[in-house]
């Protein structure tokens, strides 16, 4: 009796492994950043950058930058990306900005999104900010297929 036992105890239990992993879990940096500029695009966001910060910055990986017409279009796009989280489970880590504000943050973890009214966005330049960065080519056509280009080089003003 002992025996058996033991060796029920010392018998490894069968551990079950999944031939396909999840697809959910796999979504990379790059990937949410292109599907998260997708839905932007889906929800008539204007001028979209998406900026490789990785090597720049230690708090994420990616910018994505897009300019809205009104404070409604900008908690439109807002609503979509928070959509687009959810299809993998996912939830913004933060959203800031107000009801009325012309500026939004949406804390995607690896992906940082900003939602501008136009004025607002020409006024922070952060596109300008970040010019060290290499972009992310998003054409509505290729979207899919995007690739990353070196940093625009930064011409220096003249003092």
């Amino acid at each position: 009796m002992q025996k058996t036992i033991l060796k029920k105890i010392a018998t490894p239990k069968k551990s079950i492994v999944k031939k396909n992993p999840d697809p959910v879990t796999l979504w990379d940096s790059k990937q949410k950043a292109i599907d998260l500029a997708k839905a932007i695009l889906d929800k008539k966001g204007e001028e979209i950058s998406l900026l490789c910060v990785s090597e720049l910055s230690t708090l994420t990986d990616y910018y994505l930058i897009c300019s809205a017409n009104s404070e409604p279009h900008i908690w439109a796009i807002v609503d979509a990306v928070e959509t687009a989280l959810k299809k993998h489970k996912l939830h913004p880590l933060g959203i800031e900005g107000g009801k009325i504000a012309p500026w939004v943050l949406v804390d995607c973890s690896d992906v940082i999104v900003h939602i501008f009214k136009e004025e607002t966005r020409k006024m922070y330049d952060l596109d300008g900010l970040w010019a060290d960065a290499k972009r992310v080519s998003l054409h509505d056509e290729n979207i899919e297929q995007a690739v990353v280009s070196p940093p625009k080089t930064r011409k220096k003003k003249a003092l």
